[in-house]
């Protein structure tokens, strides 16, 4: 089997043919050297997918560092390799969630007291 001499990173929809690195860092340095916008981004941050077959289906796999060299000996020449960045925040919900999700809870309570399951609580006041 021939040795693999090329193959695509992808970083936000643009490509670039590179040599695979067998280091996982080598090829985290290649990924910032060919982006500039990765540059200042923490090597940590970065990650390797590529898309693999799994019960017929296409579907995203990231690339441990500890699986990378392996990886690289099953691609086949000129592969797509996509880069992505770890984002590490905490999930945002939007404003309407909040307020429909508040709105429920009080419409609940207000429903519930609207029962008047508990008479005395009026002259707890």
């Amino acid at each position: 089997m021939e040795a693999l001499d090329i193959v695509t990173y992808r970083f936000q929809q643009t490509l670039v043919y590179v040599r695979p690195e067998l280091s996982y860092d080598d090829a985290i340095a290649v990924a910032q050297t060919e982006y500039p916008e990765l540059s200042a981004t923490p090597k940590e941050k970065i990650m390797f997918k590529i898309e693999a077959s799994m019960n017929g289906k296409r579907q995203p796999v990231r690339i441990s560092r500890s699986a990378w060299a392996s990886t690289l000996g099953k691609m086949l020449r000129g592969e797509v390799i996509d880069i992505e960045v770890f984002d590490d925040r905490p999930p945002q919900y939007g404003t309407e969630y909040g307020k429909s999700h508040m709105q429920g809870e009080t419409s609940g309570l207000q429903k519930r007291g609207s029962q008047n399951r508990f008479p005395w609580l009026p002259f707890l006041h």
